[in-house]
């Protein structure tokens, strides 16, 4: 994303809670260009607040939420639809992983094939959460190197 002109930005909670216990490198995140950043009181006083209001959200997705919500321009990326519903309630701009393969096919960053091989291997996976339609337009779309 950082070579598609974005600032990416992560909580340490949610790097903590969501991607450390899974042993990824913080280290790997800074030399691709993520900054990190402790979130202020408000946000989590905030964060434990809307637990009654957004039960189906952890409290981990409220605070990154909240965070997106008090950045200037801020892009939720996630896959998950409950996320997603909720932070456009907060009109907080939110997309998902088909996104960020768009952004990168229109910019040219890598070769098609190597996109439509990420897909491919996605599909492959069985995430049930994944647009396997959308993914095969994708596929299809990238084939044909239509931008």
């Amino acid at each position: 994303m950082v070579a598609l002109g974005y600032e990416c930005i992560l909580s340490t909670l949610m790097f903590d809670f969501e991607l450390h216990e899974h042993g990824v490198n913080r280290e790997g995140f800074c030399e691709l260009g993520f900054k990190f950043v402790d979130l202020d009181e408000d946000i989590i006083r905030r964060a434990s607040e809307l637990a009654t209001s957004h039960v189906h959200l952890s409290f981990q997705d409220r605070t990154i939420m909240l965070l997106a919500q008090s950045l200037p321009n801020a892009i939720l990326l996630t896959g998950d639809m409950r996320l997603r519903e909720a932070a456009e309630r907060f009109n907080i701009e939110v997309h998902g992983v088909l996104w960020i393969t768009d952004k990168i096919f229109d910019a040219e960053l890598v070769a098609p094939d190597m996109l439509i091989s990420a897909l491919c291997s996605w599909l492959r996976g069985g995430d049930p959460y994944l647009p396997k339609e959308e993914v095969k337009r994708r596929i299809n779309r990238y084939a044909e190197g239509v931008a």
